[in-house]
């Protein structure tokens, strides 16, 4: 069984931007995770680090309200950017499920691009 463990927890408001430009402000929360190496069938020597993987939750409080196409991201308050995809989502609600996109990581340590 593939396991993670929560290796950073990002709570704040931000902005999304679409094509260069904000189009919303939200709050968010992002639960960063690596996934944890399966001590039975590797050893320490055997094991690669995976890259960690982020999804949570925004919601819009100001703007548009619909993130459902183009490609998105995340300004968080600590001047990190971070390209997610909706996973699921309602413009009526302005409650957005998200998941990483591409290589941006948001593990601890990682600086601000």
């Amino acid at each position: 069984m593939r396991t993670s463990r929560i290796i950073d927890r990002l709570t704040g408001r931000g902005g999304v931007e679409r094509d260069g430009k904000i189009i919303c402000e939200v709050d968010y929360e992002i639960i960063v995770s690596q996934p944890a190496a399966d001590t039975q069938t590797t050893t320490n020597a055997e094991a690669s680090p995976e890259t960690p993987d982020a999804r949570g939750r925004l919601r819009i409080l100001e703007g548009k309200r619909n993130l459902m196409e183009g490609d998105l991201t995340l300004c968080l308050t600590d001047g990190r950017r971070w390209k997610f995809t909706v996973t699921n989502g309602n413009p009526v609600s302005a409650l957005y499920m998200v998941s990483q996109a591409g290589g941006d990581s948001l593990a601890p340590g990682t600086a601000p691009t």
